[in-house]
């Protein structure tokens, strides 16, 4: 009767049945428990996980790791893992690293995560799919979650590396593995990682470059401020680029004369990009800035500017003591249309 009820009663029923018969102990339990896992029901998996953990009859889940049913699949291979003195394989987890189903994948990677001398396995997946010719969206999360999960592991990391670097990586992949490892959480971003970075500064496509700066910014990666500086003085790079990289400059050091008079230029016409001309109006705003800038600015921006680009430009004053620049500051709004 309590196999009947973990297989098909109402859920509080099924856990509570679920849970006795792990207490009870008998592991003529077992098949029914496995056919039973097969609810998405979190509370009913945990209960038939750990019933099936307690009884420790790991003949039936080692079958069951190749049971058609993506949930008994799961459950057998998380039970077998937590089973004391189990008989899980590296050979048994890989088809779960490769497998495209998302919580497969992850329950592969949470089981090699705690045997060390597994990792190769990961390695192995994690090579492949990023050297594969075809990266659709579904063969690409897999990655992704690998990717976040072992970012701290120096294998993985010069994997990462080396696809980055990669001539005949495409752009496309490039900016797949910048926002995964901008989601990484790390106490220190990894130093080839920001060596591959200020590469792609130089040599990769405007959208990896933007990419890029994006990823200096919420990273805060050191060391690449003289890259930075030459592509926010390439005359033949985008505005789009130019504001970006001084963004990422600007939390570094206060912005130079001949920065600041391009970014007041670019402001000053309506007819740029709005997105643009807002992004050059915060750096504005967040720059520290001398006392000649401020006039400068009062002069240059603020008689002149929109109520797009206004405010940004008027938090470049705040908290400022130069009584001098704060009457051009007025001086210019009084004067403003």
């Amino acid at each position: 009767r309590l196999m009947q009820m973990a297989a098909g009663d109402e859920p509080p029923a099924r856990r509570q049945a679920a849970t006795a018969l792990g207490q009870i102990g008998d592991a003529r339990a077992v098949p029914s428990l496995i056919a039973s896992a097969r609810s998405d029901d979190r509370f009913i998996e945990h209960s038939i996980t750990y019933a099936l953990i307690t009884l420790k009859t790991p003949a039936p889940l080692i079958q069951a790791l190749h049971n058609p049913e993506p949930r008994i699949r799961k459950t057998a291979l998380i039970a077998l893992d937590q089973m004391d003195h189990s008989p899980l394989t590296r050979a048994q987890i890989r088809p779960f690293l490769q497998d495209a189903d998302a919580g497969l994948h992850k329950a592969g990677l949470w089981v090699v995560s705690h045997h060390p001398t597994w990792s190769g396995e990961v390695l192995s997946f994690l090579q492949a799919r990023l050297e594969a010719p075809d990266f659709s969206p579904g063969k690409a999360q897999p990655v992704r979650d690998t990717i976040l999960a072992f970012c701290n592991d120096p294998a993985i990391q010069k994997i990462v590396t080396s696809s980055l670097a990669q001539s005949k990586t495409s752009a496309g992949r490039q900016l797949f593995l910048l926002d995964t490892i901008d989601g990484c959480s790390l106490k220190k971003f990894p130093a080839p990682w920001a060596g591959q970075v200020g590469d792609l500064l130089d040599h990769g496509s405007p959208d990896v470059q933007l990419r890029a700066l994006s990823l200096i910014r919420s990273q805060q990666i050191p060391g690449l401020d003289g890259r930075l500086q030459q592509l926010a003085a390439t005359p033949s790079a985008s505005a789009e680029l130019r504001i970006a990289a001084l963004a990422a400059l600007v939390s570094a050091r206060p912005l130079r004369d001949s920065e600041l008079s391009f970014l007041l230029g670019y402001i000053s016409d309506p007819k740029h990009d709005s997105g643009a001309r807002l992004s050059a109006s915060q750096v504005i705003g967040r720059a520290k800035l001398s006392h000649g800038q401020l006039l400068l600015v009062a002069d240059k921006g603020l008689a002149s500017a929109d109520a797009l680009v206004l405010p940004n430009l008027l938090n470049a004053y705040t908290g400022q003591k130069d009584s001098a620049a704060g009457q051009a500051m007025v001086q210019a709004l009084l004067k403003s249309h």
